[in-house]
């Protein structure tokens, strides 16, 4: 790209920003405007629908007064003809009263254990139903029993009370008007009711969708109008994530009109805060991946608040052609400013065109060149600055030679390096094709620097793929490899153990773009240190097999005291029970024993610790309240699972806090810790407030048949140690005497 147009392009690009930045100031302020406008029309809409809705409600109170008092005429009526025993009212009399009288349904009720229960009706659907107690209906009717008098809102009449009218919530359009009448010469009540054919005769007009649909058609934007029932919102509004969507005049969230674009805690607040202030409250939400406006509007007539839903999509609409017509006219202006500033720009770049022609001589190698100084500006300057360049050049590139000398000699002596040390060398790019290895590598695997170099060598052994991947990604993080003992195969296919470090080698961006591995041949020395352990472990078995036999001699010496005793006298029951005692000692501790040198069938799984752990507290929780002892767990939550063999890790919890117990006669605390350490492990704490172990005697725990109890084997410690250590995982002892002793325990997560 030139320089006349790189500079025409930030001249432009500055314009840009700046028409940009006003066409943003532009969007804003009309959007400002727009959307102050659409609040002042919701809120005239507002105003308009409450005006309707309070006419609406002044005739439904009329009409609902007179429904009222033609119920309790025909309800006296209707008492009059079947008597006063419910038992000989039968459907033909209620339905031939019902005709009579021109009301929808007649129904009798009774007093039950439950409520009142519906006996006879004409509508087969309320037979057997009941008025359940704590409702509305139910207190009135027994007030009306009580009293004959039923003081509670709506139909306050003598001997009858008069429902309020009933919307069903499944239909608003299906509305009923009821009442109940007792005048205490009957053994029932009477359910009188209107249902929304029958309520049509008086005129009535129920169903205010009509003013919605009104206001919606005349202010297109509006998605939706809502009387909210205010004391339905004045509930905790965090009960009301489940609220009922359709409209209830009796019980729901709104009187009339819909609430599918709801937000119940925002709106709860919204509607308390109009309730107190008695002003608009508006806010806006996205509901139903669309952007709105919510508006509420306080009634002082009717116990509720009008709430409308406005699409800003009509905003954004708006403000889209007006952002639109602003952008064309601002690339017109852009571009006519472009071809303007490129061609002014031609003038000014031509001395620098002329410099940019010796550099391109000094860039082919021609560094004694030297630029004309025609003039005392910038550019004169700067063809100073070249000729200068071009001097330092000349300078530069004899350094670089002699620079380029020492190189070679310094890559030589690497080569030489590399081809006489001991250990195999390899580089593999990122596709694990070979790039170069050294002789010890050759000698190692068996294949030739020709055959190797440019392919992928087999010599990792198919069940140890997945272990060679893992390494891999642990490179590919940025950790090194050092000293990890592993397989490779020869080109022969025959095995060998390794010592392995692998390195990455990073370009100048600091990208991995190779790795280097350095193996080295460890077979014979694994072989001395097999020699070694099996040494060590015929060490351990003899001192074993020293120690089960001095604890099994003292049981046995006291065994063939007592059988010698019954050559001369029968033997009592206190001399069977201490021989039984001493044979379930030398049990014991042949049991422990096998332990430690028998190998024992394992089934790691992941498991949860917390789990593991109450099991064993729920098994020794009678031993411990004999001894006044308390169990205490300290835990997070949750914990990640533990690879781990169930019954070993009980056997671990068991040794270690029957420890505990004996440790502690007068009683006391057990306290375990449940913590993660890392990412990697979990570490348990078990501390007693027992008498502790003395210094001199803490080295010696853990030994084979060290104890400090009197009928203790010595063996449950190294068993336990052993157990963890299958887990590879590690035990940790630290008592103070008279404090108590800590066991700690670490188990990784996963091995």
């Amino acid at each position: 790209m030139s320089l006349k147009t790189k500079l025409s392009l930030i001249i432009v690009m500055v314009v840009t920003v700046i028409l940009t930045l006003n066409n943003i100031a532009n969007y804003f302020t009309n959007r400002e405007t727009l959307t102050r406008e659409l609040h002042n029309q919701m809120r005239l809409t507002s105003k308009q629908i409450s005006m309707d809705f309070q006419q609406w409600q002044s005739s439904t109170q009329y009409i609902h007064h007179i429904l009222g008092e033609h119920l309790r005429s025909a309800a006296i009526g209707a008492s009059q003809e079947m008597g006063p025993d419910a038992a000989k009212v039968t459907q033909t009399m209620l339905t031939r009263i019902s005709d009579k009288f021109n009301i929808s349904h007649m129904a009798i009720y009774i007093p039950d254990q439950r409520g009142f229960k519906a006996v006879q009706s004409t509508n087969p659907s309320e037979l057997n139903s009941m008025i359940m107690p704590q409702s509305l209906t139910h207190r009135a009717v027994t007030k009306l029993m009580q009293d004959r008098e039923a003081t509670l809102q709506h139909g306050q009449l003598k001997d009858f009370w008069s429902e309020p009218i009933r919307y069903a919530n499944e239909d608003p359009r299906k509305i009923s008007k009821s009442g109940y009448y007792y005048d205490g010469t009957t053994n029932y009540i009477i359910h009188i009711y209107f249902d929304e054919t029958d309520l049509k005769r008086f005129g009535l007009t129920l169903n205010p969708e009509q003013m919605l649909q009104k206001a919606m058609k005349n202010f297109p934007a509006l998605l939706e109008v809502s009387a909210f029932n205010t004391k339905f919102f004045m509930q905790n509004p965090a009960n009301k994530e489940k609220m009922p969507l359709v409209s209830s005049h009796y019980a729901g969230p709104v009187y009339f009109g819909t609430y599918n674009y709801s937000h119940y805690i925002k709106d709860a607040q919204a509607i308390e805060q109009t309730l107190k202030t008695r002003k608009e409250i508006m806010y806006e939400e996205t509901i139903q991946d669309k952007r709105v406006i919510k508006s509420f509007y306080a009634q002082t007539y009717f116990p509720c608040v009008i709430g409308l839903v406005l699409d800003l999509s009509v905003v954004e609409s708006t403000l889209m052609k007006y952002t639109l017509t602003n952008a064309v006219i601002s690339l017109l202006l852009i571009f006519g400013l472009f071809l303007g500033i490129y061609t002014l720009s031609g003038y000014a770049v031509r001395p620098i065109r002329t410099i940019l022609g010796h550099l391109t001589d000094i860039a082919g190698g021609q560094f004694d060149i030297r630029v004309p100084i025609q003039r005392r500006d910038e550019l004169g300057l700067l063809a100073l600055r070249v000729n200068t360049m071009s001097k330092s050049l000349v300078q530069y590139s004899e350094a670089m030679e002699n620079t380029l000398e020492e190189l070679k000699t310094t890559q030589d002596f690497l080569d030489s390096f590399i081809n006489h040390t001991s250990d195999a060398i390899d580089v593999v790019d990122m596709k694990h094709q070979v790039i170069r290895i050294n002789r010890a590598f050759e000698q190692l695997y068996g294949w030739s620097k020709e055959d190797a170099v440019g392919r992928r060598l087999e010599v990792i052994p198919e069940d140890l793929t997945g272990e060679a991947w893992t390494l891999h990604r642990r490179v590919m993080r940025g950790e090194n490899i050092s000293g990890f003992e592993t397989v490779r195969q020869r080109k022969d296919g025959t095995l060998f153990h390794v010592s392995l470090t692998v390195s990455p080698i990073r370009d100048k961006k600091g990208k991995i773009i190779a790795l280097v591995g350095i193996s080295r041949d460890i077979t014979e020395r694994l072989k001395t240190e097999e020699l070694l352990r099996q040494s060590d472990k015929l060490t351990v078995v003899g001192q074993l097999a020293a120690g089960v036999a001095h604890e099994i001699r003292n049981p046995l010496t006291t065994l063939r005291g007592f059988v010698q005793l019954q050559r001369y006298q029968k033997a009592t029951e206190e001399h069977v029970t201490l021989m039984l005692s001493e044979l379930d000692r030398i049990n014991l501790i042949v049991s422990e024993f096998l332990v430690l040198a028998k190998p024992q069938a394992v089934n790691y799984q992941y498991k949860s610790i917390n789990s593991i752990l109450r099991s064993v507290l729920s098994l020794l929780e009678p031993q411990a309240l004999l001894h006044n002892i308390e169990f205490h767990v300290i835990s997070e939550e949750e914990l990640p699972l533990v690879k781990c063999e169930e019954n070993q890790l009980k056997q671990v919890f068991i040794n270690v806090l029957k420890n505990a117990i004996d440790a502690m006669p007068e009683g006391g605390n057990i306290t375990i810790y449940l913590e993660p350490e890392g990412k990697h492990a979990l570490r348990l704490r078990f501390v007693d407030e027992g008498i502790g172990i003395p210094e001199e005697d803490l080295q010696q725990v853990g030994s084979p048949f060290y104890t400090g109890k009197e009928n203790g084997t010595g063996l449950g410690i190294m068993v336990s140690q052993r157990l963890i250590e299958n887990h590879h995982g590690h035990m940790h002892i630290t008592s103070d005497v008279g404090v108590g002793t800590t066991v700690e325990i670490m188990l990784p997560f996963s091995f």
